[in-house]
């Protein structure tokens, strides 16, 4: 799995590959562990581009997002500068 993202300021991609079609959820905490956002989606079979939206609240810092999919947990760090 792969965090894109312009600048970080108002909203990141997350892409990942699936095998099947299924749904995945998202957590988004702070360097604390806080959970901050928690979504869930259903994805397709092949490379998937998720948008997270909505960080233009948060303050800078450094976060980390996991991603679940398919009974497999993806961990990415994003820093917001």
């Amino acid at each position: 799995s792969d965090v894109c993202s312009s600048d970080l300021t108002d909203y990141a991609v997350l892409r990942f590959y699936s095998d099947k079609q299924s749904v995945a959820m998202m957590r988004l905490m702070d360097n604390s562990g806080r959970e901050i956002m928690y979504k869930s989606f259903t994805i397709n079979t092949g490379i998937n581009n998720v948008m997270v939206d909505q960080l233009n609240t948060l303050p800078k810092g450094v976060y980390i997002v996991q991603v679940v999919v398919n009974n497999s947990l993806y961990n990415n760090k994003l820093i917001k500068q």
